[in-house]
């Protein structure tokens, strides 16, 4: 380790095959040290893409500069060619389950889900009913994307609602039914961006 930092710090590049040893000792005394295997498990199952984009995305969100200004937030993009987005031109047709609306911009939400949106649905209507809603609308066909990174690699992803609040704050509003590996990456990536 001693020697990657050694050469990093003089601006000395190292291929891969230079780098692969010292890596891999790195790689086997942590194993060693911290992961607990259970009996009878074969310890080359931490190879499995699974495990191994898991334990990648682990290190790459632990990995910090060590000065300097930091990157910039990621932020959400609409359509690069129409930055700023609206519902006043979304008309289309669809063979999703469907759900009227009277406080959205759009007449029907289409919905991905069976049960999960329209209970999003059900909720923004009757808080736009007490007055703590000004308007929503589903996130379909509008384009408005979040990148985020997920074991190292890019994504994007499409909250499925945009709601005005009526204190004049906007809320990008995910629906998720149950836990998954990516919620977390997505809102990170949500609240670094649209923080600022």
């Amino acid at each position: 380790m001693r020697n990657l930092v050694a050469n990093a710090e003089r601006g000395i590049s190292q291929s891969r095959a230079a780098l692969f040893p010292q890596v891999l000792r790195i790689v086997q005394a942590y194993v060693a040290q911290k992961v607990d295997i259970p009996p009878g498990v074969d310890a080359r199952e931490l190879g499995l893409q699974t495990y191994a984009e898991n334990i990648v995305g682990i290190l790459s969100a632990a990995i910090e500069p060590a000065s300097g200004p930091k990157d910039p937030a990621i932020i959400p993009i609409l359509n690069r060619y129409k930055p700023i987005g609206s519902s006043a031109g979304v008309h289309f047709k669809t063979v999703k389950p469907v759900q009227a609306t009277t406080h959205s911009h759009l007449n029907y939400v289409a919905c991905d889900t069976s049960s999960w949106e329209q209970a999003a649905v059900f909720q923004l209507e009757r808080l736009a009913d007490e007055g703590i809603v000004t308007c929503y609308v589903r996130n379909d066909h509008l384009e408005f994307t979040i990148p985020y990174e997920l074991y190292g690699f890019p994504q994007v992803y499409e909250p499925d609602f945009i709601v005005r609040l009526a204190n004049g704050l906007w809320l990008v509003l995910e629906v998720k039914g149950m836990a998954r590996a990516d919620i977390e990456a997505k809102r990170a990536a949500a609240s670094a961006g649209c923080g600022r």
